[in-house]
């Protein structure tokens, strides 16, 4: 039996994956798939096979629950070509990223290419190590703004309501959406929300 986690927003994708993922498996190494319900770190331990969806941003946030990871193979779902990420977290340094609308064909081919590999890894230090990077985490300054944001706040009203100044807050918006590799309000407005999804922004 072959455990696979998946972890992604789009719950037609994720249901056409298992189905796929399924008969990949069966046809091409006679394995039946169980697929874990829940992204925890029960099942992150368990896993073979882990697969995560990443909005703009998200991989350069935290994923704690990786730190439990033992021996799998780990797959990134992105949604275009310029979310992949040009620095790789130590936790998941042997990621596989893949296009959401990659082939059929050409999906099939990068599964069974990393399947054929040997992946043996502990994540427990690498993760430890790279959740504390302040490289990768918010001020309260601009958790303070960016939790104000997401509620549709406008500029002015933040500056006022944390006496500060509009250039500040535009600064730090700024500082926020180059450390999140972010282009749009929107990407970053998609971002903010999966925080918060995270318990991840103060109020």
């Amino acid at each position: 039996m072959l455990n696979v986690l998946i972890r992604d927003h789009d719950a037609l994708y994720t249901s056409s994956l298992k189905l796929f993922l399924s008969e990949l498996f069966l046809s091409n190494y006679k394995r039946d798939v169980h697929f874990l319900p829940v992204f925890d770190v029960e099942n992150v331990s368990k896993a073979d096979v882990i697969i995560i969806g990443f909005g703009p941003g998200e991989f350069y946030t935290c994923t704690p629950e990786l730190r439990f990871r033992k021996k799998s193979i780990i797959i990134g779902i992105v949604d275009h070509e310029k979310e992949t990420p040009g620095v790789i977290k130590t936790c998941t340094h042997d990621i596989v990223f893949i296009r959401r609308d990659l082939s059929l064909k050409d999906l099939q081919r990068k599964i069974r290419s990393l399947w054929s590999q040997s992946y043996k890894y502990s994540g427990v230090d690498a993760c430890r190590s790279c959740c504390v990077n302040k490289c990768n985490v918010l001020s309260l300054q601009q958790m303070r703004i960016m939790s104000r944001l997401s509620r549709g706040q406008a500029i002015s009203d933040i500056a006022r309501e944390l006496s500060i100044s509009n250039k500040t807050v535009y600064s730090q918006k700024h500082l926020v959406m180059n450390k999140y590799q972010l282009s749009s309000n929107f990407e970053l407005l998609m971002f903010l929300e999966s925080l918060q999804s995270k318990n991840r922004m103060d109020n």
